[in-house]
């Protein structure tokens, strides 16, 4: 699970003339993945709930989507008479 929309570092806001390769970055991540899924958390963030903080839920909640998530077996219920 990535976010495709860049979420600065200390030093990008430090060095406002830092550049990202966004492209390197894709490629490097997907060389050790074996699905990438691409999500625009922070604008979905912003657009929903009209703020960024919330930009680790919507990744969180796009990785639930897709199975990423390790989730344990559910225990099974006893059946009801």
């Amino acid at each position: 699970m990535t976010n495709t929309d860049l979420f600065p570092t200390g030093e990008q806001v430090r060095d406002v003339h830092a550049v990202v390769d966004t492209q390197r970055l894709r490629e490097t991540i997907a060389s050790y993945c074996r699905e990438v899924v691409e999500v625009r958390a922070r604008w979905i963030a912003e657009e929903v709930f009209g703020d960024y903080m919330l930009t680790n839920v919507v990744a969180l909640g796009a990785a639930y989507q897709n199975g990423l998530l390790p989730s344990p077996p559910r225990p099974s219920r006893p059946r009801s008479s």
